[in-house]
């Protein structure tokens, strides 16, 4: 009994050790452990079934061709054993259209991702349901081989997905495998799942990451047949909107990561409706590159466009994308994630609390602060450093070069989405830094502000999120040259609560540095503000977004060209 709660003891030291991603820890071997998982932690060693020297190789029986194709390309074949038993006993079905397999032997050998599985449960071994579609170069027969075309990796992605995210723990033992940097980058990201690297004598993180600098799309502008008064799925009885009001509508679409693109460009003539009790209907945008889901935004009755609030995203308005958790989002086609678009019906008014839109180009104004889109058309897992940036995207492409401001008028030149109460708890701690450079020179300010906003349902005022921490430089800048600052912050949460004003951050550690180009000596501002700031939504429940807003914003003089941010980063601290 006592060797029994020692041991006991030492695998659950082991497993909080992980699901800490146990930085600057000295090597332990996770797949010393017969379980495939325990607090969140997933080895992906023991998920990579029909290896020789894989953890749970003892299997009875593993995966075989039942009967094979037919021809190559575009064909499929059935399976005998369609699961695997991990070395704890847990059955799971190792098969979907995300996880490469291996099929073959010396002479037919080859690796092909299924573009379908159907019939595959724990239980059954007839051969008889469990199909694999996928397009081969090679024809297979009975008998012939399956195994892990990632060594263990994707399957145990796919396994902490379905569990509702986690990390998943790769070692010395997967290396020994065949797992190498190249199947760590090519494993299809979730926004739910990380990856603690433990090959080496400290783990490394490796999270989901922009690979692209390109901006997702913004959607083709709705028409009358998009958006409308008893379309789509929507009834003219079960809402809240009056058909006679005019209303103006756009739709942006959400990536991996639940960072938005652009709004599609305005719309305001919709279906026509009577009476007020309208629901408003928007079909799913058509499928993008990068993108997962897409959140609707509406006016208020006679509204305008640069005024279009998030419209609450639940299970009520839509089918919510499941590829990512951080930002609320309707689901949209998408072949890689294999998930199919949902229609929005909105019956709810939208509300002047609510996040606004984001646009590449537009300029904020005092009451208006319009994001700049973060969404990128490309993700993989890539090394983070020893941070910690569960669920957010640690290092970010450059931005848009944000539209030029005039004094006292915010310009946006960051957004980061922060996941639905992430930060309700206290001692949470957020931490952003980045670089920033005029897109010219110029400049005349002689007083800049580095501002960051926390945007919010409930706690923003028509269109404005609330001021949380401000670094504030003094200094006339050199019109000669395009100036250049780094920016440091971090933002910890002082209260929690579950209203949407009953929650305080406080901002600690300010620092803004800038630099007016070579032999030209730069200045050093500190944070203005050091008391809580209050009445904020951190709880996020409804439907809407979370997002931090880095904003300039100079009191005197002028900015000719706007300014870019590169090298943006956010993590937990």
């Amino acid at each position: 009994m006592k060797r029994h709660i020692l041991s006991t003891i030492a695998t659950l030291a082991t497993l909080f050790a992980l699901a800490g991603l146990g930085f600057g820890q000295t090597y332990v071997t996770p797949a010393a452990s017969n379980s495939s998982r325990g607090l969140g932690v997933f080895y992906a060693a023991n998920y990579a079934y029909g290896l020789g020297s894989a953890p749970g190789s003892n299997q009875v029986q593993f995966p075989k061709v039942e009967s094979g194709n037919g021809s190559t390309g575009s064909s499929t074949i059935t399976v005998y054993v369609g699961y695997i038993a991990l070395p704890d006993g847990r059955r799971v079905v190792p098969f979907s259209v995300f996880a490469p397999i291996t099929v073959g032997g010396q002479s037919n050998q080859e690796t092909v991702t299924p573009t379908a599985v159907s019939g595959c449960q724990p239980t059954d071994t007839s051969g008889a349901t469990c199909t694999i579609t996928a397009s081969f170069s090679n024809m297979h027969y009975r008998g012939e081989a399956i195994t892990s075309g990632s060594y263990g990796l994707q399957e145990a992605i796919d396994d902490a997905f379905n569990a509702g995210g986690g990390t998943v723990v790769v070692d010395a033992q997967w290396a020994l495998l065949g797992g190498t940097n190249a199947t760590l980058t090519a494993a299809l990201p979730f926004s739910s799942v990380g990856i603690a690297d433990y090959r080496s004598q400290f783990a490394q993180a490796w999270q989901p990451t922009q690979n692209v600098a390109t901006v997702l799309s913004a959607p083709t502008t709705l028409t009358s047949t998009t958006v409308g008064f008893g379309i789509n799925g929507a009834n003219t009885t079960a809402g809240t909107y009056t058909g006679t009001s005019t209303y103006h509508y756009c739709a942006a679409y959400v990536d991996v990561m639940g960072n938005e693109g652009p709004c599609s460009a305005d719309f305001s003539a919709a279906t026509a409706g009577t009476g007020s009790t309208n629901q408003i209907g928007f079909a799913a945008p058509a499928a993008s590159t990068g993108a997962v889901g897409y959140i609707p935004y509406i006016s208020l009755a006679s509204g305008t466009y640069n005024l279009t609030y998030q419209v609450p995203v639940t299970s009520s308005v839509c089918t919510l994308t499941k590829v990512e958790t951080v930002t609320p989002a309707c689901a949209v086609t998408n072949s890689t994630y294999s998930q199919t678009g949902s229609n929005a019906i909105v019956s709810a008014l939208t509300v002047n609390t609510a996040p606004l839109h984001l646009l590449k180009t537009t300029a904020s104004t005092t009451s208006a602060y319009i994001g700049t889109p973060s969404g990128r058309q490309g993700y993989s897992y890539a090394p983070v450093g020893t941070t910690s940036s569960q669920g957010l995207t640690y290092s970010q492409q450059a931005f848009t070069v944000a539209t030029a401001a005039a004094t006292t008028v915010p310009e946006v030149i960051a957004t980061i989405p922060v996941p639905t109460g992430a930060m309700n708890f206290p001692g949470r701690t957020l931490c952003v830094e980045l670089q920033a450079t005029e897109a010219a020179a110029g400049s005349t300010a002689t007083v800049q502000n580095f501002e960051a906003f926390w945007d919010a349902a409930g706690s923003n005022t028509t269109g404005a999120p609330v001021l949380i921490g401000q670094v504030q430089l003094t200094a006339t800048l050199v019109t000669a040259n395009a100036d250049n600052w780094s920016y440091h912050e971090c933002f910890q949460t002082t209260v929690s609560g579950s209203s949407v004003t009953s929650g305080s951050i406080q901002p600690i550690g300010g620092q803004l540095i800038s630099t007016y180009g070579a032999g030209v000596l730069g200045n050093a501002g500190t944070e203005v503000n050091v008391a809580p700031i209050g009445s904020l939504n951190l709880a996020g429940t409804g439907g809407n977004t979370q997002r931090v807003h880095i904003v300039w914003l100079h009191t005197t003089g002028t900015d000719g060209a706007g300014v870019q941010v590169t090298g943006l980063r956010s993590w937990w601290q």
